[in-house]
């Protein structure tokens, strides 16, 4: 709650500032945010990282500009792939938030259907700093389970810490698919 008052209120002091445009913020909670406030006045917001498919409503947000597809899509691709090669057992990493969560739910619901396994489900913390991300237990965990393809639904912030932690653990080595 404090992070989402102080991300409205940056967007308050911009517009005291006589801002005509946001980039911003990365996520996709914090665009619906502070969309809330620049919409109703008509100021354009570029959001390059916001992928919550609820953001493709141009009624709902005719301001807002994002830069990725959204989940749905690469939601998609991701059963194409894992169809394509016919994959059945795999391991998950998601972020404890609303990004990660929604990732888990969709890729549960479809595995369910497809009669996937998942062998290991790990959800890391989200601090507010990537460099304090420590995940090496998660990581451990999936490396016991035996999965060779992981799926990894973070931000990108995460991710280097993420992929340098599992090649410490030789998890990005011959045999494994991410």
């Amino acid at each position: 709650l404090t992070q989402d008052i102080h991300t409205v209120s940056a967007v308050v002091k911009m517009l005291n500032r006589g801002v005509v445009g946001v980039i911003g913020p990365g996520d996709s909670e914090s665009v619906i945010m502070t969309n809330g406030v620049l919409s109703p006045l008509q100021i354009p917001q570029i959001a390059p990282q916001a992928t919550d498919p609820a953001l493709a409503s141009l009624k709902k947000y005719p301001y807002l500009l994002r830069l990725t597809p959204p989940d749905n899509l690469m939601n998609e691709v991701l059963i194409d792939v894992f169809s394509h090669f016919n994959w059945s057992n795999c391991a998950m990493m998601t972020s404890k938030n609303n990004y990660g969560d929604q990732g888990l739910r969709w890729f549960l619901l479809q595995a369910f259907k497809k009669g996937w396994n998942i062998l290991a489900l790990e959800q890391h913390e989200t601090p507010d700093y990537a460099n304090q991300l420590d995940v090496r237990q998660n990581l451990i965990n999936i490396k016991n389970s035996d999965a060779r393809i992981i799926i990894l639904y973070t931000v990108i912030e995460y991710a280097p810490y993420i992929f340098r932690e599992a090649f410490n653990l030789k998890m990005l080595n011959d045999g494994y698919a991410w």
